[in-house]
């Protein structure tokens, strides 16, 4: 029931979006009184997402509930998506907007006897993309299909053979960190170990191999469970030619690139919610206080931002997998990513030193001082908020085993 109730509310926002975008024009009274709305059905969901018994189950539709809201303001009240210019009419989120003279014909064009469907399917296609990879307004940093012909795409067949072999090996993957002892999360992950500097005098060899241990396991299996989710979409997606496999090129860029905080978080992890959290601080940063563009004020206030959001983002999702707002550690972990970003870009100019630069033996040296200072800065900045997420992760992630069923075959 509960899940029902759930996904039947995430339902009803994305619905609501659809009608939004597809029925009403950029400026129309309607767009903000919907925010409302959204919000509102986003807090009835808490109670019935909190009693979802499977954790991956739980945790999607948390984040889908809450992630609506973000969307909804960057698409409609921010970028005005409407069907009319078949874009954003507004610059307030940083888009560069449909140009007015293409609106105009656009209008004169318009046959008011166009179907409903293609409105509905307009206002669908943007209220469940992320990063628009086949608009004129993709996000930055889309991996390509194949990092050596960054413009090849995949057939149909090809997309769909690729996606079963690899949502199989991350379930397999998956069903593995079953088999991986959790009864002593809470004390080897507990709140009290959360400082590192100023316990440093008191921790043991084996905390400190637990500690980076943990950390870095959150982050493969976060890595492995949001390719399945993007694969299992993309399957059905593909399948029912519902979008093109064009429209689902990879989630994630290449751990190779991780050889600095900010090329870990904008070229190699995830950019679903860059647009949504991107397009809400450029609104801050640049069309409210009306920072100049590049300037160091304007660069590290939006990235501050565009973190802010994501933390708050995160901390929303936080409650609907039964931790409180006091209790998240989110919005001090993505806030702290700013700071860990001024002081690499501090380093580097201090030492007149830039990796992307540099050849041969150097820029190998470089990239390994690079990696190993992102993980001690994630083993360092990541349990203010994970512990507790861990913590509470006493059930298996899968709803089955098949490894377990093999086993005790």
């Amino acid at each position: 029931m509960a899940t029902q109730v759930s996904a039947g509310l995430v339902a009803l926002q994305l619905t609501l979006m659809i009608l939004v975008l597809g029925f009403t024009a950029p400026n129309s009274v309607f767009r903000p009184a919907g925010l409302p709305l959204i919000s509102v059905c986003t807090y009835l969901e808490l109670p019935f997402v909190r009693k979802i018994s499977n954790n991956l189950l739980r945790a999607f539709v948390g984040a889908a509930g809450v992630y609506v809201n973000i969307l909804y303001i960057d698409t409609v009240l921010l970028h005005k998506w409407s069907f009319e210019n078949k874009g954003p009419a507004s610059a307030l989120g940083g888009l560069e907007p449909v140009p007015k003279s293409r609106r105009r014909q656009k209008s004169n064009a318009h046959n008011p006897h166009e179907s409903n469907a293609e409105r509905l399917l307009f206002g669908a296609e943007i209220s469940l993309q992320s990063r628009f990879p086949t608009t004129k307004w993709p996000i930055k940093n889309i991996p390509p299909f194949r990092t050596q012909d960054p413009a090849y795409k995949p057939t149909k067949s090809e997309f769909l053979q690729g996606s079963l072999i690899k949502l199989a090996l991350y379930v397999f993957l998956l069903d593995l960190t079953s088999l991986a002892p959790k009864s002593d999360n809470a004390v080897n992950f507990g709140d009290s170990r959360i400082p590192f500097f100023s316990r440093a005098s008191i921790i043991t060899r084996d905390e400190l191999i637990t500690r980076i241990a943990g950390i870095l396991g959150y982050w493969t299996v976060q890595y492995i469970i949001i390719q399945a989710i993007y694969a299992s979409f993309a399957i059905v997606a593909v399948t029912f030619d519902i979008t093109a496999a064009a429209s689902w090129p990879p989630v994630f860029g290449s751990v190779s690139d991780s050889y600095s905080i900010r090329r870990f978080w904008g070229t190699f992890y995830h950019q679903l919610i860059r647009r949504g959290c991107g397009s809400i601080a450029h609104f801050i940063t640049y069309s409210t206080l009306d920072l100049t563009r590049g300037s160091l004020t304007g660069r590290y206030l939006f990235i501050f931002c565009t973190f802010a959001v994501s933390g708050i983002f995160h901390t929303f999702s936080d409650l609907t997998q039964g931790i409180s707002l006091l209790e998240s550690g989110a919005m001090r972990f993505f806030v702290m990513q700013t700071l860990g970003i001024m002081m690499e870009d501090g380093a580097m100019a201090v030492l007149n030193y830039q990796v992307v630069r540099e050849s041969g033996s150097r820029r190998g040296v470089g990239k390994i001082l690079g990696y190993l200072w992102v993980v001690c800065w994630l083993v360092w900045s990541t349990p203010v908020w994970t512990f507790k997420v861990i913590q509470k992760e006493t059930k298996p992630i899968l709803p089955f085993s098949l490894i377990a069923f093999l086993v005790g075959w």
